[in-house]
């Protein structure tokens, strides 16, 4: 049975993709993506219109329930704020201040199965203080697309969404969505965000399902890649380890730039090892070699209590012009 209001092939894309929870004044129909300068979504602006000019409320996950089909929802969350430099030449951009939501709660923790998306993770900060200054400088377009799988709390979505891309955040968790929609929508209203968008998801990485890329055009600007797919803490298990290297393979071969960021997380089943003979494997099996760049940064945050968190970051496919230099 599909939606009311959609149409056959709509509903399939929502059984394929899961749905995207967006408003619908301003996400396609027929796209999960936030709508840009390029993509225009004359479908939800003639649904707007039907609605005498108001939007519908948001759609509030993937499933109708914010915190998971059946789990209670938690009694304590907290909120912290993280200072991200933009440094954008030749006219810097002011720093942007990111809100990101966690579950505190213990007792929740303890019922649910995978509630790992529900804290922020040392790689995530890594990999959000490395795109802000190239979103911001011009190394890649302001409008570059940015696709988070395993999104978490979304600071790295909510960060490049802040510096003006247009950013899909995913996640197999309704409670990671819901956090991450809440982060974005208080970061919103700090001044100095950029006209960024930002919309979330469901998709499992694990899969079939292909990534959810936005349309390959021949007018990027500055040659920026189709686009940038990022992950992070994510080789915590061995079969998800493998899942991420097909992942990035598929990537990679439709022309994006993938950003691993990974921590002492990846050594619980041999994870960060699964995952580079899995890529290997495809490697060879198809004649391909992916360039690969591989830093090594450490992470501190008093609000967390980082004070010397090592984690590492993997960049495949990276443009040319890109420099993996941080700042």
């Amino acid at each position: 049975m599909r939606p009311p209001g959609t149409s056959t092939a709509t509903a399939a894309l929502l059984l394929m993709c899961g749905t995207a929870a967006f408003a619908p004044g301003s996400v396609s129909r027929l796209s999960p993506w936030p709508c840009d300068g390029k993509f225009r979504c004359r479908l939800s602006v003639k649904r707007q219109r039907r609605n005498g000019g108001r939007r519908k409320p948001q759609i509030r996950d993937d499933r109708g329930a914010p915190w998971g089909s059946g789990d209670a929802p938690p009694t304590r969350t907290r909120r912290a704020w993280t200072r991200i430099e933009r440094c954008g030449a030749p006219s810097p951009d002011p720093p942007l201040d990111v809100c990101t939501v966690e579950i505190v709660d213990t007792d929740w923790w303890a019922i649910n199965k995978n509630p790992y998306g529900a804290r922020l993770w040392p790689p995530s900060l890594a990999i959000a203080r490395f795109l802000a200054p190239h979103l911001s400088n011009g190394r890649m377009c302001r409008r570059q697309h940015v696709l988070e799988l395993g999104c978490g709390t979304g600071l790295i979505s909510i960060a490049a969404a802040g510096c003006g891309a247009s950013v899909l955040a995913t996640d197999v968790s309704p409670a990671a969505l819901s956090l991450a929609r809440e982060g974005w929508t208080e970061t919103r209203k700090r001044p100095g965000t950029l006209d960024g968008a930002m919309a979330a998801m469901y998709f499992d990485l694990t899969s079939r399902v292909p990534l959810p890329l936005p349309p390959a055009h021949d007018d990027e600007e500055g040659g920026s890649p189709r686009c940038v797919v990022v992950a992070s803490a994510v080789l915590y298990e061995s079969t998800l380890a493998e899942a991420v290297a097909r992942r990035v393979f598929e990537a990679c071969e439709k022309g994006a730039y993938f950003i691993l960021g990974d921590d002492d997380t990846s050594n619980r089943e041999g994870g960060a090892e699964r995952f580079e003979a899995e890529l290997a494997q495809l490697e060879n099996e198809n004649g391909v070699s992916l360039r690969r760049s591989c830093s090594h940064e450490i992470v501190q945050h008093e609000s967390f209590g980082w004070t010397e968190k090592r984690v590492r970051i993997l960049h495949i496919n990276p443009p040319p012009h890109i420099s993996l230099e941080q700042g």
